[in-house]
């Protein structure tokens, strides 16, 4: 008799404890792919001929790549990229730049004036260049690797970026 009542006592514990459990949430990740690949399509719209080669890259018809990403905590950016984030101290949405060329980021579209926080981590002395569109492409400043900023203030109108010196829009 006890055994009984010990196996429906058992039972009931797992029924309530099936009953009351949290709904299963989506799968971690999928808000960030979503938000991803909207940075992704809004780049392509501001540089026709790149196209999507991985779930976070864009290959330009010249070779160039980039890739994007979410970073919730502090980001960090790899060597011999120039890294932007949307959110100061390096937070948020952001892209990865490793090719010396001019990237458009969004004029009109895409990460027009979005800039908020960045990190030059090229080969030392290597000058990442900044530039805005007002009736045409206008040089905003530079930075020389290392270097960074944790809050933008004159490179927050960017429209373009040219990782490596000497690319010109």
């Amino acid at each position: 008799m006890a055994r009984r009542i010990l196996i429906a006592i058992t039972v009931l514990m797992i029924t309530l404890a099936t009953a009351l459990a949290p709904a299963a949430a989506s799968p971690p990740g999928d808000a960030e792919a979503i938000r991803i690949q909207s940075m992704l399509d809004d780049f392509k719209a501001a540089n026709p001929g790149a196209t999507q080669i991985s779930p976070t890259t864009l290959r330009y018809p010249d070779g160039a790549e980039v890739t994007a990403g979410v970073d919730t905590e502090e980001g960090s950016c790899s060597y011999l990229n120039l890294c932007i984030w949307d959110q100061p101290n390096f937070r948020g949405n952001y892209l990865k730049f490793y090719y010396c060329r001019f990237y458009n980021i969004g004029y009109e579209n895409g990460w027009s004036d979005k800039l908020r926080s960045f990190i030059n981590d090229q080969s030392p002395r290597t000058e990442a260049t900044f530039w805005n569109y007002y009736h045409g492409w206008q040089y905003l400043g530079n930075s020389i690797a290392y270097g960074e900023s944790r809050i933008v203030s004159t490179f927050g109108v960017t429209d373009g970026i040219t990782p490596c010196g000497g690319h010109r829009p």
